[in-house]
C-alpha cells in the first residue's frame, strides 16, 4: 500500500473500539483517505458478507501474516488490538524506508555527478567521440542508477514472510531464525491468545509460508501436538529453524503450562534485538551507493 497504512489501520481500530460496525468504519475510512483506490472494493466485499481480513487480502492490501492477525482478532473479538498491531508494524517499516531515502539522496546525487563527469572527460579526451553516443551512454547509466535505487527501496519495503521465502538457504543464521520466530510464533501467539488449540494454530500458521518444506515442518508440529506430544517436543521433532533460546523457553512453558506468557515475553525481548540488526542493515545500504561512486570515479581516472 503506497499510503500511510498505519494511520488507516489505527483509524479502523479507533472506529471499531467505539462500537461502529466494520462496514461503517470502512466507509468512513474511505471518506478520510480518498487516495485509497482499492477501498471501494473493500467496502463492496464487506457489504456482501466477507470478513475484513478476507476483503483486505483479496484486494492485496495486506500480506499473509497481517491476514492471520486480523482474521484471528475478528473471530476472538479483538479486532482493535489486531489492527493496532499491524499499524505498528507498518509504522516501523515506513520510518525505516523514510530514513533510508534521506540517506540515499547524497550518494545518488554523487553517482549522477560522477556519470556526468565521466561523459565530459570522455568528450574532452576524445574530441572525435560521438556526442550522441556519449549522451546515450550517460542516459543508460542514469536509468540504471534510478532502477537500482527503486529496486533497493522496494526490497526494503518487503515484509518478513517474503524474506523467509527467498532466504531459505540461510536457515542456520541467527537473523533468519529470529525473524522466523517473530513471524511464525508471533502469529501462533495470536491464535493461542484467542483460544485456538496448538494443533489448529500451527496448521493455520503454516499458511504464512510458501516453501513446501517449511509448511511440512509446521504441519508435522500440528500433527504431533494433535496426537498428544508436548509443544516443545513437537517443535524439536519437526526441526523448526528456531534458536536454542526459544526451545528452552518452550520447554519451560510446557512445564509451567504458561505458554502464552512465556512466548509473549520472549518475542518482545527478541524483537528488540532483531530491530537492532534490521537498523544496522538499513544503515549499511547507502554504502552500496558510495561503492558505486568510487567505481565510477575510478573509471573516470582510468
Amino acid at each position: 500500500m503506497k499510503v500511510n497504512s498505519n494511520n488507516i489501520f489505527n483509524d479502523l481500530a479507533t472506529l471499531s473500539e467505539s462500537g461502529i460496525s466494520i462496514l461503517d468504519a470502512a466507509t468512513r475510512v474511505a471518506l478520510s483517505h480518498p487516495e485509497l483506490e482499492q477501498w471501494p472494493e473493500v467496502i463492496t466485499k464487506i457489504s456482501k458478507g466477507h470478513s475484513l481480513a478476507r476483503a483486505l487480502t483479496d484486494t492485496e492490501l495486506i500480506n499473509g501474516f497481517e491476514q492471520q492477525v486480523i482474521e484471528v482478532a475478528e473471530n476472538a473479538g479483538r479486532l482493535p488490538q489486531g489492527l493496532r498491531t499491524i499499524a505498528l508494524s507498518y509504522d516501523k517499516r515506513r520510518k525505516r524506508v523514510s530514513r533510508l531515502k534521506s540517506k540515499l539522496y547524497l550518494p545518488v546525487a554523487m553517482v549522477f555527478i560522477a556519470i556526468i563527469v565521466t561523459a565530459i572527460v570522455t568528450l574532452t579526451r576524445n574530441p572525435d567521440a560521438s556526442i550522441i553516443g556519449v549522451i546515450i551512454v550517460l542516459m543508460i547509466k542514469v536509468i540504471l542508477t534510478l532502477f537500482f535505487t527503486k529496486w533497493l527501496l522496494g526490497l526494503f519495503r518487503k515484509d518478513g514472510a517474503w524474506i523467509l521465502k527467498v532466504a531459505g538457504n540461510f536457515k542456520n543464521t541467527t537473523f533468519y531464525r529470529q525473524l522466523y520466530e517473530q513471524i511464525i510464533f508471533g502469529a501462533l501467539l495470536w491464535n493461542l491468545q484467542s483460544g485456538i488449540e496448538f494443533n489448529q494454530a500451527f496448521a493455520k500458521v503454516s499458511r504464512l509460508l510458501k516453501s513446501k518444506g517449511n509448511k511440512a515442518q509446521l504441519m508435522k508440529v500440528s500433527r504431533l501436538c494433535g496426537s498428544g506430544t508436548s509443544m516443545s517436543e513437537s517443535v524439536v521433532q519437526a526441526d523448526l529453524p528456531i534458536t536454542t533460546d526459544l526451545k528452552q523457553v518452550l520447554a519451560t512453558a510446557d512445564a509451567s503450562g504458561r505458554w502464552e506468557d512465556a512466548i509473549d515475553i520472549y518475542l518482545k525481548h527478541q524483537q528488540i534485538m532483531l530491530d537492532i540488526k534490521i537498523e544496522d542493515i538499513f544503515d549499511w545500504a547507502p554504502r552500496t551507493f558510495y561503492s558505486v561512486v568510487v567505481l565510477i570515479a575510478i573509471s573516470v581516472i582510468l
